[in-house]
Order: structure tokens, then C-alpha cells, then sequence
């Protein structure tokens, strides 16, 4: 009886116990699958046993866990990427500062007009918040009679030209914008 049942129970339990140590030793080298492969086999040896099956459980457990948490990172720094990316595109897209001039004689072309001042300083204050959004402006200073400062965004050649621009731009500056020839 020793030799066919005590012996072969004797060698099934210490190979069971060292592929129950195997298993663990993989684990705390974090590899998971190996560790599985072990605990498997421990539980060929003994199918009736719940440490193999806990273990495989457990080891399961820990490669959700540890998936789970690479996907988190991944999204987060997909996350941060995106960010980032939008950061720099906003920072390319940044309208740089308009300039800012006074006519102080009539240059012959025409201009798109946006809005008019009967006081110099509103024209600025007008000039300068359009001028933040990087659109250059020109203050046509009151003439002919006329006691309005107009502030205009571009200079063209021909009426044509003035106006098509206008039309453009009336859906972002309303329908008030008109050509004048100075």
C-alpha cells in the first residue's frame, strides 16, 4: 500500500504545494499568466481543492484590475494629448494684435465700414476691442460736414471689391456694415 497509494500521494502533494509556490512566486512577478498556468496544474493534482481556484480567481481579478487601469491611463493621457493639442491649436489661432491707425487725409479707396462715433475717444475704445481680436482698423476722422468718427476694417481698390468684403463679413458684424469712399 505504501508504494501504490501513500508514495504517489506523498509526491502529489509536495508537486502540488510547489506549483502552489511557483504560482505565487510568478504573481509577485507580476506575471499573471504564468502564475495561472501553475495554479492550474496544482489543480489537475487536486481538483477538489479551493486554494488552486481562488488563486486562479484572484490572479484573474488582478489582470482585470490591472487592464482596467492601463485603459484609465490610456484615456487619460488621451486625454492630456487632447488637451494639449487644443491648447496649441488655440494658441496658433490666437488672432495676433490688430494695428490701430488715423487717416489724416483722404487716400482715394474705398472701406469697410463697422461702426461710427460721434467722439473720437468711443471710436478708439471701439478700434482697440477689435483690434484685441486681431482685426486692423482705421479711424476716418469726421469730414465734409460730417461730425462722426467712422472706424473701418480694410481698404480696396474698387467699390466691388469693398463691398463683396461686406457681405462676407455681415454675418459676423451685423448688417450695418457699408462702404465709404475716403
Amino acid at each position: 500500500g505504501y508504494w501504490f497509494l501513500y508514495r504517489p500521494y506523498q509526491e502529489n502533494q509536495v508537486k502540488y504545494t510547489e506549483l502552489i509556490k511557483e504560482g505565487k512566486t510568478r504573481m509577485s512577478e507580476n506575471n499573471h499568466q504564468a502564475a495561472i498556468g501553475a495554479w492550474e496544474k496544482a489543480q489537475k493534482i487536486k481538483p477538489k481543492d479551493d486554494e488552486a481556484g481562488r488563486l486562479i480567481a484572484g490572479a484573474k481579478e488582478a489582470i482585470a484590475r490591472a487592464e482596467a487601469e492601463a485603459k484609465k491611463k490610456k484615456e487619460e493621457a488621451d486625454r492630456l494629448a487632447a488637451e494639449e493639442a487644443a491648447k496649441r491649436a488655440e494658441a496658433e489661432a490666437k488672432p495676433e494684435v490688430g494695428t490701430i491707425k488715423t487717416l489724416s487725409a483722404r487716400t482715394g479707396r474705398y472701406h469697410v465700414i463697422v461702426g461710427s462715433s460721434i467722439d473720437g475717444d468711443l471710436a478708439m475704445d471701439y478700434a482697440k476691442k477689435m483690434a484685441k481680436k486681431g482685426v486692423s482698423i482705421s479711424i476716418i476722422p469726421p469730414f465734409g460736414g460730417k461730425k462722426f468718427h467712422r472706424i473701418a476694417m480694410g481698404n480696396y481698390d474698387t467699390f466691388a471689391d469693398a463691398q463683396k468684403v461686406a457681405d462676407q463679413l455681415k454675418p459676423e458684424y451685423g448688417q450695418s456694415l457699408w462702404v465709404l469712399k475716403y
